[in-house]
């Protein structure tokens, strides 16, 4: 989620959605993972980051929805930002580790990316969810309770009817869940006519021994997301030099992905 579009119509419905689910599922506490991406501005080909104070006087702080929190439901929410898919689901694995001690009744996780599901054509972005990750959150969850995912309509699917672009998110988001046998569930609203948001309980308690072993997403290159062949950086060089020498010079960068300590960086403004 980006700043400029926190309150607008969509968190409307969003967190009615949210709140109704809670009750229906007779949830305590609702966990909003909000795969923040902050805003930036550029003076004199320098980026620099929103000023907070900007950011909450015109109420675009994210955490400020836990304002909603009463006795019944408590909002919990992950505005850690998003710098790359596997540290990132690494954060909410441990998030959701947190509340998993908790005693009592269901946690709803809400996974809100700025769009949705990866695309099956197209580039791979941090806006998504790779359905590796939706898998490794699923399993991590604790039996009963909620996991419901934001679901953008995306411009190339502008002129899809509903049916033409609801139905495939939802079926893609069954078959990343499929060793499960999950049957994802569809809520939406009025004023906002461009998001739905698929949600499913997790009823199934035994494992099968071969999900029982958590999944690992392939190897990803760090600065853009992409993922290499199998589970090794196999072909970052060639890859790093085409695409990212002018932020950082491949002999310097390869240290610090190897390491993991590599962030991703802002690319250079060209003049």
């Amino acid at each position: 989620m980006k700043d400029k579009w926190y309150g607008d119509n969509r968190d409307l419905v969003k967190w009615g959605v949210l709140l109704q689910l809670a009750s229906t599922y007779g949830a305590s506490m609702i966990v909003q993972v909000a795969y923040y991406r902050p805003e930036t501005i550029d003076i004199e080909g320098v980026s620099h980051p929103l000023p907070s104070a900007v950011i909450k006087h015109f109420r675009r702080d994210l955490v400020d929805i836990k304002r909603l929190s009463d006795l019944r439901v408590q909002i919990e929410v992950l505005d850690a930002p998003v710098e790359s898919f596997d540290s990132y689901t690494e954060k909410v694995l441990g998030q959701i580790k947190k509340v998993s001690v908790l005693p009592g009744s269901p946690c709803l996780i809400f996974l809100d990316p700025d769009t949705g599901l990866e695309p099956k054509k197209g580039k791979l972005r941090l806006e998504h969810v790779r359905e590796c990750d939706l898998r490794r959150i699923w399993q991590a969850m604790r039996r009963n309770d909620v996991l419901v995912f934001y679901q953008h309509k995306t411009d190339h699917l502008k002129h899809k009817k509903d049916s033409e672009w609801i139905e495939p998110k939802r079926k893609q988001f069954e078959s990343a869940l499929s060793s499960f046998s999950v049957t994802a569930k569809i809520a939406k609203g009025g004023v906002a006519t461009d998001v739905v948001f698929l949600y499913a309980q997790k009823l199934e308690f035994e494992l099968s021994k071969e999900e029982s072993n958590e999944e690992k997403c392939g190897k990803e290159c760090p600065q853009c997301g992409h993922q290499f062949t199998g589970n090794t950086f196999g072909g970052i060089d060639a890859h790093w030099r085409a695409n990212h020498e002018a932020i950082m010079p491949y002999e310097e960068a390869w240290p610090l992905i190897r390491s993991g300590k590599y962030s991703r960086r802002e690319a250079p403004i060209q003049l």
